[in-house]
């Protein structure tokens, strides 16, 4: 999947040129904005919800907190478990 990326760049370079040398630069700028006009009415017509940084800034904020409250949380859990076998194995060590 890393590939995928500069392999469409290049493709699309690859494409672009072929367009360019048979069809001319104009009628390749015409084909892009032509596939590209479905995305922009996309674009216009997408929720606002989807749209406002910074509702959404704020939602990583408290995604990132609850996250942390649970990572902290699992930590207690695990630091209490480890303390009560540490403790079941002092004292065994202590009664005869």
């Amino acid at each position: 999947m890393l590939i995928a990326a500069p392999l469409g760049i290049t493709i699309g370079y690859g494409i672009c040129a072929g367009f360019v040398k048979n069809i001319g630069w104009r009628w390749s700028f015409y084909i892009t904005a032509m596939l590209l006009f479905p995305c922009l009415v996309g674009l216009l017509l997408m929720p606002d919800k989807y749209l406002n940084s910074q509702a959404c800034a704020e939602l990583q904020k408290k995604m990132k907190s609850k996250d942390l409250k649970n990572k902290k949380n699992d930590i207690d859990k695990i630091r209490s478990s480890e303390l009560e076998i540490l403790n079941k194995d002092q004292s065994r060590q202590v009664s005869p």
